[in-house]
């Protein structure tokens, strides 16, 4: 598990009063918040700790505020197995002991990649070509499921976007999208458009092209 996100960042985060990273956290997880327990216990949380925050709060999202702040404040056996960082949170994200949600941990890795230094490269597609998921989500797509089987999404990530956001089509589109941009090395509205087409979407299709 642990070469699986290598690349992620592995650096310290905290939950200081100066700099927290307790919101960035907590705004991460909240697919989560229903799973708030199961993802502390592969956060290393001992149970009692997580017993104390079942018997003293009752919301879910404050449920997983306080889960959160407790890793972050370092309340298990950090020598052990390390301080909190987004490759340890990604590591549990993945865990089927814990979120059990591969196409999260493979979103958070995407946004938290670690800094390695080198000349940078030059991008491999021009800035206008690359989409925008604010564009996107919009887009009133008749299947985002099947579209996301065309753009090379695994069925297994998109049902899991489905059980996470259940009748609410829009956050089942955005959450696809974004998918789509973070899981791929050069997503394209050429790429798009080509698997719109496949999809029968062939107005959407049309629009995009003479838009792009």
């Amino acid at each position: 598990m642990a070469d699986r996100f290598a690349h992620v960042d592995g650096s310290t985060l905290s939950c200081n009063e100066d700099g927290s990273d307790l919101p960035d956290v907590v705004e991460a997880m909240l697919p989560l918040c229903a799973h708030w327990y199961d993802l502390g216990l592969a956060l290393r949380i001992k149970p009692s700790s997580l017993d104390t925050i079942k018997a003293t709060e009752h919301d879910p999202r404050k449920q997983l505020n306080s889960l959160m702040s407790a890793w972050l404040s370092k309340q298990y056996n950090y020598n052990k197995f390390g301080n909190p960082s987004w490759r340890l949170l990604c590591q549990a994200v993945h865990s089927p002991v814990g979120g059990n949600n591969p196409a999260l941990a493979e979103k958070i890795a995407y946004n938290h990649l670690a800094v390695t230094p080198g000349p940078s490269k030059p991008p491999t597609a021009a800035p206008q070509d690359l989409p925008e998921l604010k564009e996107l989500q919009n887009l009133e797509i008749d299947d985002w499921f099947g579209l996301g089987l065309q753009l090379g999404l695994r069925e297994d990530q998109l049902k899991i976007i489905r059980k996470d956001y259940p009748q609410n089509t829009k956050a089942q589109r955005r959450e696809m999208f974004s998918c789509w941009l973070n899981n791929t090395s050069t997503p394209s509205y050429k790429e798009l458009i080509d698997a719109l087409i496949k999809e029968g979407d062939s107005v959407i299709a049309d629009e995009l092209q003479k838009k792009n």
